[in-house]
């Protein structure tokens, strides 16, 4: 088991604290509560499962992170399945932590707008099963190619991604090396897409020097909020819907996520070609980006899976 999170669940931990003397704590209280490896551990007491089970914590990239390590536990042969994904709730904390950082937007979240003041918290969570055999199915539940991973660490500091997007655009191109796929293979991007000033700016900087041919790209965190550790998870969720066999019209076409926003571009960006309502197109291959604080940057690819 491996999953990504970002606070797990500090705010029960924090609750159970409130109200009592200086320095001491209720006499109920378990330290294991604000472990930040609960959500794994939950998973394997619960299913009874083997020992390797641990978290993942690398802010918003970790719901993402959690598939990188999956990949490189059934590479090592350690086992043959891997329980990934990612969970956060809302919390305090983050709550207060990003309104100090004034990244917080009053109003909903408008995502590569010249308007754009921020980003909506939300909470979720989304579970996968990694395997190297598609040993479910039979059992009539859809399955997706995990055929690129690439991450990266550039450090540029501690809260604010690179202007230039270098650790963005070296993680998509390591994807791409991975999957052995060249730019234009790619049919859509789930985008990062915080709403946030800086972002949003590197981002479509970034995108562009990887993507010269201009994919449809949309951020989802209009629809379902930034959900921090659990926002990388999500969002494949969201990429695994779009290659859903469900989500085919009798063309052979995808509908996509719609990139909900003012429509007023900020002329100082580099332009995207957003989704927009009633988009569709034949999709094999889609990428997810997500990049985080500290400079954590991570970019997967997923293909369909076509079964007779």
């Amino acid at each position: 088991v491996v999953l990504g999170t970002s606070t797990s669940c500090i705010e029960e931990a924090i609750i159970s604290q409130k109200g009592s003397p200086l320095g001491l704590l209720y006499e109920n209280y378990q330290y294991a509560l604000q472990e930040i490896g609960s959500p794994s551990a939950f998973i394997q007491k619960y299913l009874e499962l083997g020992p390797i089970a641990y978290t993942v914590s690398t802010a918003c990239s970790s719901g993402s992170r959690s598939l990188l390590e999956g990949k490189r536990l059934l590479s090592c042969g350690l086992c043959d399945a891997v329980i990934i994904g990612g969970a956060d709730s809302i919390s305090h904390l983050t709550l207060n932590g990003f309104d100090s950082l004034g990244a917080i937007s009053q109003k909903k979240t408008n995502p590569f707008s010249q308007n754009r003041d921020g980003i909506n918290i939300g909470e979720g969570a989304a579970i996968f099963i990694l395997s190297k055999e598609d040993f479910l199915k039979d059992q009539k539940i859809e399955s997706f190619n995990v055929l690129g991973i690439g991450d990266s660490s550039d450090a540029y500091h501690i809260s604010s991604p690179h202007p230039e997007g270098e650790g963005a655009i070296k993680a998509m191109n390591m994807a791409l090396l991975d999957a052995k796929l060249r730019f234009e293979q790619i049919d859509y991007i789930n985008l990062h897409g915080t709403g946030t000033k800086k972002n949003d700016s590197m981002e479509s900087l970034a995108v562009n020097e990887v993507f010269p041919n201009r994919p449809f790209v949309s951020s989802t965190k209009a629809i379902i909020g930034h959900t921090l550790g659990a926002a990388g998870a999500l969002e494949l969720a969201v990429i695994c819907l779009v290659l859903s066999g469900k989500n085919l019209d009798r063309e052979g076409k995808s509908r996509m996520p719609v990139h909900l926003w003012d429509k007023k571009y900020d002329e100082t960006m580099k332009t995207l070609c957003f989704v927009e309502e009633g988009d569709k197109k034949v999709l094999n291959i889609c990428m997810s980006n997500s990049y985080a604080f500290g400079g954590n940057n991570i970019s997967v690819i997923l293909g369909r899976v076509d079964h007779d």
